[in-house]
């Protein structure tokens, strides 16, 4: 039996084979990284502010949510967490920090405010 501690709770997994141990990784990141999602969203200006040092404006702000919304929605990149998943893999217990989770999203929502800035500077 494989445990896995997030911020969210204590999860176990059957320790069988890796294929199917990386399948039942896969969701239980996923779900994990959907949490800290929604609650981003609900505070989302305030991270912005805090973070990027930046206010936004209502649409950009609901374009921001709708695009963590969507990787919310999305299964995860495990190339990305690789780190914890060869953890799961190769320990009893694991606990998975949010820090990988953060980064994806900072560079989600980086990507998103340049964007703008990156359509000038191509339409020049």
């Amino acid at each position: 039996m494989k445990t896995i501690k997030t911020g969210f709770g204590i999860k176990k997994i059957e320790d069988c084979e890796e294929g199917v141990l990386i399948l039942q990784m896969r969701e239980l990141l996923t779900a994990h990284r959907a949490a800290l999602i929604q609650r981003l969203v609900s505070d989302l200006p305030i991270y912005l502010e805090y973070l990027f040092h930046i206010k936004v404006e209502k649409k950009q702000l609901e374009e921001i949510k709708d695009r963590l919304n969507f990787l919310k929605n999305s299964s995860i990149d495990l190339d990305k967490y690789n780190s914890i998943v060869r953890q799961v893999v190769n320990q009893e217990v694991t606990h998975v920090t949010n820090e990988l989770f953060y980064q994806e999203l900072n560079e989600c929502i980086g990507w998103h405010l340049n964007e703008p800035q990156l359509k000038l500077v191509h339409e020049r």
